[in-house]
């Protein structure tokens, strides 16, 4: 049997799912959020999902028949427990409890003035927002101030922080959706905007301070047959943000509801909670890399760390610095942590010059060779399963021709290569420029540097 303190400290989640294909994945996210977190979630379905993904017999029960099984079984049962008794934290529920709502439901049970406000009720009831999949549409609905349904109200009311003696409540978005509408440019303006609902008014005004977290898509052949970035992030690395959001946050009613503190220290409490939230995350995507390192057959007797985000570099800045980097049909490019490939594949489809890219992400390099094969652009481009590391210790064969290097690593992943640089300095050709997307090469002087869609670029020349 559980105590009355153990349950009362159970998170609770409204998990919003929106129409994108991700939607089959949301009986079986919402289950790994009561079972795993033993949190109490509230699942609320857009039209959308209601009317096609998730209709009795349609594609989400066929795509996870025993998911979509225990998922309503455990809907049931939880009803079972509660109708004798309002206490969704009594102690026969062994995971959290469950509930599902639809679209039109707070109207259609609205029947007179004293009738409660559903959307506020549980704006009020949760800790956390987690829409996953987060559709293109919705976004725009959200970034747009629309509420036309359940779910477009709660976010619409929801506790970003903007009133007193409040330090608001996290929300996790998980975009799922095409690669062309991903790439688009109103997509990144729109989840800044969303972005900024959270956004702590400091004199900085720095967007990372928002209780707004984005799990950004996996880059993989989607269901459309496209390759490239959309994909719903991994079940477990949403879960991790979610549970990253817990532990730093406490118990975020008593916080939410019952904080007496100060603006500016409500401000600084906040700012702190969000840097330690990306912090664990970062070091658990440092985790995830290590571990992938670890596969590797030539790192067996040598000590690997973390190397390349697993996040692709925005196409406009791609299309923004390619001309600076002066390639030609003779040229070579070189990309650390390739990815899938759309440095290479783009780079040659414009300057004909020819690339290598190197990668220790088997999934990431087959994903590259697809977009290869299918530009026919497999004499000009060839991707190597190699970690970079070694590549700027030993090659001889590419190191001493490229023209560019593209390095797009964590910071500390940068701080190890410059002396790798330094020490082959006599090998680099002249006027060889090196490209660093996201954090540049200390101590080197920077010929161009420019933000894109929030993120630096830092162009070098050897002399």
């Amino acid at each position: 049997m559980q105590s009355n303190e153990q349950s009362s400290k159970r998170p609770r989640i409204i998990l919003g799912i929106t129409g994108s294909i991700a939607a089959v994945k949301g009986p079986r996210l919402a289950l790994l959020l009561s079972q795993n977190l033993k949190s109490h979630v509230k699942v609320i379905l857009t039209r959308t999902v209601e009317q096609a993904f998730w209709k009795e017999g349609g594609v989400t029960q066929r795509y996870d028949e025993d998911a979509w099984k225990e998922f309503w079984d455990v809907v049931g049962s939880c009803k079972d427990i509660l109708m004798d008794r309002d206490d969704e934290d009594d102690w026969r529920l062994t995971d959290g409890c469950m509930s599902v709502h639809y679209a039109n439901e707070e109207w259609n049970n609205y029947e007179s003035l004293s009738s409660p406000v559903l959307h506020i009720q549980l704006r009020a009831w949760a800790d956390l927002l987690l829409i996953a999949p987060l559709s293109a549409h919705t976004l725009a609905k959200i970034a747009n101030g629309l509420c036309d349904d359940l779910l477009s109200c709660i976010v619409r009311a929801w506790d970003f922080g903007q009133r007193e003696c409040s330090n608001g409540k996290p929300v996790v978005l998980c975009p799922a959706m095409n690669t062309a509408m991903w790439d688009h440019v109103l997509t990144k303006r729109q989840l800044d905007i969303v972005k900024d609902f959270g956004k702590i008014a400091t004199s900085t005004d720095r967007v990372d301070d928002s209780v707004v977290t984005v799990v950004e898509p996996m880059v993989k052949k989607l269901a459309c047959g496209d390759v490239g970035a959309g994909a719903l992030a991994e079940l477990n690395d949403i879960l991790q943000c979610v549970k990253n959001s817990q532990s730093l946050n406490g118990n975020l009613r008593k916080t939410s509801s019952h904080s007496t503190s100060t603006p500016n220290t409500q401000q600084q409490t906040l700012v702190q909670r969000k840097s330690a939230m990306k912090k664990a995350f970062l070091q658990y995507s440092r985790e995830r890399f290590s571990a992938m390192q670890a596969t590797h057959q030539q790192s067996q007797n040598q000590q690997m760390s973390l190397a390349a985000p697993i996040s692709p570099t925005p196409n406009d800045a791609i299309t923004l610095f390619l001309p600076h980097l002066n390639l030609g049909y003779d040229s070579l490019l070189v990309d650390l942590g390739c990815g899938d490939g759309r440095w290479l594949v783009t780079a040659s489809k414009l300057t004909k010059c020819k690339c290598l890219g190197i990668d220790v992400d088997k999934q990431r390099i087959r994903l590259a060779t697809q977009s290869i094969e299918k530009e026919e652009l497999a004499d000009q481009i060839q991707v190597r399963y190699q970690d970079l590391f070694e590549f700027l210790e030993r090659d001889s064969l590419h190191f001493p021709i490229m023209d560019v290097l593209i390095i797009y690593l964590f910071r500390d992943a940068m701080k190890r290569i410059v002396p790798l640089l330094k020490l082959r300095a006599n090998e680099m050709k002249s006027g060889m420029k090196i490209l660093c997307v996201g954090f540049g090469l200390p101590d080197w002087k920077t010929i161009h540097m420019e933000k894109v869609n929030g993120i630096a670029l830092y162009l070098y020349e050897h002399a």
